[in-house]
């Protein structure tokens, strides 16, 4: 009989549950052994349930896995949002989820459950009436209808300096409908982003990535909201596949609609078809239209204005000479900017507002922001109660 089984039906430590906060976490358990200053045969054996921690081991465990020290004594293992890999990225050069991803991830989904929580606390109104589609529709029209949901205009981004503002303002916008939106650092040959659909929902997008790009996620990942699949973790990137060819083309054609594009094409002299569009008119074009490379190269595939696969060939072009990508970084960004950028202006509104309500303390809002960092070598912060009193001040 498997040991670990033995235990469960003893009502005692649950191994499958050891391995399982583990692999939640995403430890090691090479890892998991040095914090705990034991051997990685004593990590293993208690989780395959040979042997069994003593409580102060056990406490440790549940300090470091960030788990209730209760799960542990569970009969089953506790309920998890599904991860479902949506990466169209080509087997030659798609990575596996590293350590970082891993624990990104799961970073996401804490937040994600804090959100909730806040959300019930305050019992703030939510706009996420929305209107789901089956992938079958035609992509134009979702696209504009949903642009008019946002409230972008082509007049209003002629306003827009700079792709970091445009950016902020996209994720100003889908803030508004009550979408948590988070950035969190990922290795960015991974993925660029994901999406909770458990309502009230959640996106991430990835904090190493520049801002067009980060836009471009965005709403690439928002169109995966629309299909509403079950309560899942949606995790992407931007190739095209059977199941990323929708959700790039919703982005495009949302950050970018076909009159806006034509007439910059024509106002920049590109117009028409051609074989090959080199990287540095795409990034001419992308300067003019404050949205990423990925955009251009779709909008003009889209059009017939470039063959068939174009932006298949360009994208994986571009992955494959980024292999020693460092990640965008954001200077001279105050400590609360950091903060901002990782939870967002809706999050952050969210828990001053159930700090001044009563329902968590300033320690419970600083231990929810946690640390907070300006790109992915930079420093990093831990947000003490000191930072959440002086915010709410300046709020």
């Amino acid at each position: 009989m498997d040991n670990r089984e033995d235990n469960e039906s003893r009502g005692g430590i649950n191994a499958k549950v050891l391995e399982w906060a583990r692999e939640q976490a995403a430890y090691l358990p090479s890892e998991v052994a040095q914090m705990l200053n034991v051997s990685e045969s004593t990590i293993l054996e208690w989780e395959e349930g040979s042997k069994q921690p003593e409580i102060d081991s056990l406490r440790a465990l549940s300090l470091i896995y960030d788990t209730p020290f209760s799960y542990f004594f569970l009969s089953r293992l506790p309920r998890v949002i599904p991860l479902q890999d949506y990466r169209g990225t080509p087997k030659e050069i798609r990575k596996k989820l590293s350590q970082e991803t891993k624990r990104t991830l799961r970073e996401f989904r804490r937040l994600h459950r804090f959100s909730r929580i806040l959300w019930n606390l305050t019992k703030m109104d939510s706009k996420q009436d929305l209107d789901f589609v089956s992938g079958r529709e035609d992509i134009e029209e979702v696209a504009s209808r949903e642009r008019k949901r946002l409230g972008i205009t082509t007049n209003g981004k002629k306003e827009w300096v700079n792709k970091q503002y445009a950016w902020q303002k996209w994720r100003d916008a889908i803030e508004g409908l009550g979408i948590s939106v988070f950035s969190l650092h990922m290795p960015p040959l991974e993925c660029r982003g994901a999406a909770i659909s458990e309502k009230p929902y959640s996106i991430l997008v990835n904090r190493n990535d520049s801002p067009a790009g980060k836009s471009f996620t965005l709403l690439h990942e928002y169109y995966h909201l629309l299909l509403r699949a079950g309560d899942n973790l949606f995790l992407c990137d931007s190739f095209p596949s059977s199941t990323e060819s929708n959700p790039n083309q919703f982005a495009s054609l949302v950050l970018l609609s076909n009159q806006e594009f034509l007439d910059g094409l024509k106002e920049s002299n590109v117009q028409g078809y051609r074989e090959f569009w080199s990287d540095p008119i795409l990034d001419d074009l992308s300067k003019r239209f404050l949205v990423s490379r990925d955009v251009v190269a779709i909008r003009l595939e889209q059009l017939g204005y470039a063959p068939e696969g174009f932006y298949a060939a360009r994208r994986l072009h571009w992955e494959s000479s980024y292999k020693d990508y460092a990640g965008f970084r954001l200077g001279g960004m105050t400590k609360r900017g950091h903060a901002r950028e990782k939870v967002g202006d809706l999050t952050l509104s969210l828990t001053f507002r159930a700090v001044n309500l009563g329902f968590i303390s300033v320690v419970d809002a600083a231990s929810y922001l946690g640390e907070v960092r300006g790109s992915r070598t930079g420093s990093a912060w831990n947000v003490t109660v000191s930072d959440i009193d002086k915010w709410m001040r300046e709020v």
